[in-house]
């Protein structure tokens, strides 16, 4: 009888590790690799299609204050970096 209640115990927890960690497998790579090289591509484009007043102001609504540059590129590489911290 004891054998089963240990028997049972370990098949449930087995289960709830499986379930636990197949739940996590989606945002580990996320959290751990950031967005895809094909992501980045796909949001640089779109930032070179905004105007510098746009990425300006998408720049501050994310929280980066001070002077900022006035080469639209270097404005994109910072918008790209602060799109892809989240």
């Amino acid at each position: 009888m004891s054998n089963d209640i240990v028997v049972l115990v370990l098949f449930v927890v087995v289960i709830g590790l499986v379930l636990f960690f197949k739940g996590r497998d989606k945002n580990i790579r996320t959290v751990l690799n950031g967005p895809s090289r094909q992501d980045k591509e796909k949001q640089r484009s779109v930032f070179a299609k905004m105007t510098v007043p746009e990425i300006k102001k998408y720049i501050q609504s994310k929280g980066k204050s001070g002077r900022l540059p006035t080469k639209k590129i270097e404005l994109i590489d910072i918008a790209l970096h602060l799109w892809s911290k989240g």
